[in-house]
């Protein structure tokens, strides 16, 4: 069990009162969602809350710890500045999911987003009708935490500060960094993975979290529980699939969600050594595709480039996702926008040249009035949505 962290402290503390509560108000819950919330630990979602600086509910296992004079800080500041960033940020986001991408939502049942680190906000506002999302990295899962190691006030200022540093990047550029990932992860141990920052991204937009566990896929492509022993091997280079497995939901859900991380590498050469990873994705019917700050790797990385292709009735995608001479034109249609002329420097060997003639010469292309992906730095943003024919 994790996402425990340091919260856990304050459990020890909950009376007969509090627990009747929790259990009154997880019934009052379950008659407005059409879930019973009382099957499920309502721990992981006290504790979101209160990493994603939210007040404690009613019935809460954690509704003294929000008392702490460094917490109220934490809930002021960080709540604050993500209501502005929902707000001011990605309205414009919203409205082109409304306009372009309704019939795609319409019969989303699987969404597949390779490269996504723990960007959870950007596949929420563009595929919220997803029932499960499979994503997977470099960023490591986490480990379970000591509660016993954030008792003291350096350790929780510590802590608030690595979170407010991992959230930097996708504010303000749209996309995670995975080496200032991994550094923000070692920061301090108990935001040591993509988990404590996707359940934060999970309660500030309107959902709760229901369960959270280690999972792994076994050789024969099987999603079982993680391993005795096997728990802490984090690494995505090693031949242990380490994955994590958030089931959540949103008011109105009559069955649970299911979100899937993990960590792994992807290349060729690494998945001939962990066959089972493929033989789990090609047992997946997945809908929609997704790719954003991909590093352009579906240009070489073979097997995750054809299973998509293969596999998805959509793909939608900035320029560093499947190159364009990828798709056979047979088998699918295309809608573009936003502008594509040149690349950041340091991908300037991936720059493609035929969807920059697309770009250029088609009349069809629209505009995109909000900036993502590497073109954000450029004033090139761009976005794709591939269509399987029917």
């Amino acid at each position: 069990m994790w996402l425990i962290l340091f919260l856990a402290i304050s459990i020890s503390c909950t009376n007969n009162t509090e627990k009747q509560g929790e259990e009154n108000d997880s019934l009052t819950q379950s008659e407005k969602v059409g879930i019973d919330l009382s099957k499920y630990d309502r721990f992981y979602n006290d504790a979101a809350r209160l990493l994603a600086g939210m007040p404690a509910e009613k019935g809460s296992l954690l509704i003294n710890l929000d008392t702490n004079s460094l917490w109220k800080e934490h809930q002021e500041k960080f709540g604050s500045f993500f209501k502005n960033v929902l707000t001011e940020k990605y309205p414009k986001v919203y409205e082109f999911q409304e306009k372009n991408l309704k019939t795609v939502n319409d019969s989303l049942q699987t969404l597949f987003y390779p490269f996504s680190g723990p960007d959870f906000i950007y596949a929420n506002i563009f595929f919220p009708n997803a029932k499960k999302t499979i994503m997977l990295g470099l960023e490591p899962v986490g480990n379970v935490p000591n509660p016993a190691n954030m008792k003291d006030s350096e350790r929780l200022l510590k802590f608030f500060k690595a979170i407010d540093i991992a959230m930097d990047s996708i504010f303000r550029l749209g996309y995670f960094m995975t080496y200032e990932m991994g550094r923000d992860f070692n920061r301090v141990v108990e935001l040591n993975g993509t988990v404590p920052i996707i359940s934060i991204f999970m309660v500030q937009t309107g959902h709760r979290i229901l369960n959270i566990e280690r999972v792994t896929i076994n050789s024969e492509g099987e999603l079982v529980d993680s391993i005795a022993g096997m728990q802490d091997l984090d690494s995505p280079k090693d031949e242990y699939i380490s994955g994590g497995k958030i089931t959540y939901m949103r008011e109105g859900d009559l069955e649970p969600r299911e979100l899937l991380y993990f960590s792994h590498d992807v290349s060729p050469s690494h998945l001939e050594k962990t066959p089972g990873f493929m033989k789990y994705l090609n047992s997946q019917d997945i809908d929609v595709t997704f790719l954003k700050a991909a590093s352009y790797l579906m240009g070489w990385m073979d097997p995750l480039r054809n299973y998509a292709l293969e596999k998805s009735d959509y793909v939608f995608q900035d320029d560093s996702g499947i190159p364009y001479r990828f798709f056979d034109k047979n088998t699918w249609d295309f809608e573009f926008w936003g502008k594509y002329q040149r690349t950041l420097k340091v991908f300037k060997p991936n720059f493609q040249s035929d969807l920059q003639k697309i770009y250029s010469t088609d009349s069809l292309v629209k505009p995109l009035d909000f900036g993502i992906g590497y073109g954000i730095r450029i004033n090139q943003s761009n976005l794709m949505l591939a269509k399987r024919k029917k």
